[in-house]
Formats: C-alpha cells, sequence, structure tokens
C-alpha cells in the first residue's frame, strides 16, 4: 500500500505521458485521435437521443417537463460524463433526482442500486474501504444487493452469488460454490486446449 500511493501512483501521469510521447513521436497521435473523437462523438450523441426519449417518456408519465427534468439532470451527466464512474456520481444523481421530485424512497434505492460495478478502477486499500464500509452498512439491519466484478468483494460480503452471462442465470450458490462451478470457469476463464500444460 505504502509503494502503491508513495511511488507508483505520483508517477502513473509521467507513464501516461511517455505513452503520448511515444505515439507522437512514431507518428500514431493524429491518427489514434482522428478515430478516437469519432467514436466518443458518436457515443455522445447516442447518449442525448437516449436522454431525450427516455426524459420524453418519464415527462409523459408524470406530466412533467422533459426539457426541465433534462435540465436538471445536467450536472449529473457531466459529472458522469467527466469521471466515467456511475458510482462517483451517485451524489450528484440523488441531487438531480430531488430536483426532478422523485420521492426519497425511490432515489434512495434506484440511483445506487443502477450504478454498478462500484469498485471498478480502486486501488486495493479504497477497494478494502469499501468493503468494511459495505459490510458496516449491511450489520445495521440494511440488505444489500451487490453488482460487482471484484471477487473480492463479493467473496468477502456475499451469502449468496448469483452469476449472469448475457443475461442469462448461470450458476447460484455460496461465493465458493459458483467460483467452483465448471461451466462459471468455462465462461469466464476459458476452456484448456488438450495438450497445453498449466
Amino acid at each position: 500500500d505504502q509503494v502503491l500511493h508513495s511511488v507508483i501512483i505520483p508517477l502513473l501521469p509521467l507513464y501516461v505521458c511517455g505513452t503520448f510521447i511515444d505515439m507522437t513521436k512514431s507518428g500514431k497521435t493524429y491518427a489514434i485521435l482522428g478515430i478516437l473523437w469519432k467514436v466518443f462523438l458518436v457515443v455522445i450523441i447516442m447518449h442525448l437521443v437516449c436522454i431525450f426519449l427516455q426524459f420524453c417518456v418519464a415527462g409523459a408519465v408524470s406530466h412533467k417537463s422533459p426539457f426541465k427534468m433534462i435540465r436538471n439532470q445536467i450536472p449529473g451527466y457531466t459529472t458522469a460524463l467527466g469521471t466515467q464512474s456511475s458510482a462517483a456520481t451517485i451524489p450528484v444523481n440523488l441531487q438531480c433526482a430531488a430536483a426532478d421530485g422523485v420521492s426519497e424512497q425511490i432515489r434512495n434505492f434506484v440511483v445506487p442500486l443502477c450504478a454498478n460495478i462500484h469498485m471498478a478502477g480502486l486501488n486495493p486499500a479504497e477497494t478494502e474501504e469499501a468493503i468494511q464500509l459495505i459490510r458496516k452498512i449491511n450489520e445495521s439491519g440494511v440488505t444489500i444487493l451487490l453488482i460487482e466484478h471484484i471477487m473480492k468483494a463479493v467473496v468477502s460480503l456475499c451469502e449468496k452469488v448469483i452469476v449472469l452471462h448475457h443475461g442469462e442465470k448461470i450458476a447460484e450458490g455460496t461465493p465458493e460454490q459458483v467460483m467452483n462451478d465448471p461451466y462459471v470457469m468455462e465462461v469466464y476463464l476459458g476452456t484448456k486446449k488438450e495438450g497445453a500444460s498449466a
């Protein structure tokens, strides 16, 4: 943990800078960025179309102006765009939902539930802190539905695990049972070719 915080994290920007220098030196920068901005632009346009349609439906059902609700959601969208993290956006989206008139019970249930895979990108110390926090919340009597890919968290926190593959349930049981399930191992780790050494 000390090495991570005192060496790796401070040097990470230099590594990223070195990657861009290498791309520039090799002449790949313009080619990569030329493709990347087009992909990014298409993604943003698709998001905006999807958001507009969703808020039009929500506005029709709730008899509210979709344009006002979209305007209230701008801080949440820009936070999500800037951080690329649904978990980091939870507090802002809770405020946006309150501004749109969503009841406290519904927004406190739906917003965190829809922000899945909370621990992706956390360093080991942050992951451990998140595990302890979730455990503390659970011990206070709150049931937790955890949608997560970090197996350390799943094993530490879950009594029962359901594994999905392309939206279909492929296994259910304790963390140990699920991790030892042959089909789960095949789906997530692949199969060993015959004659290949371990």
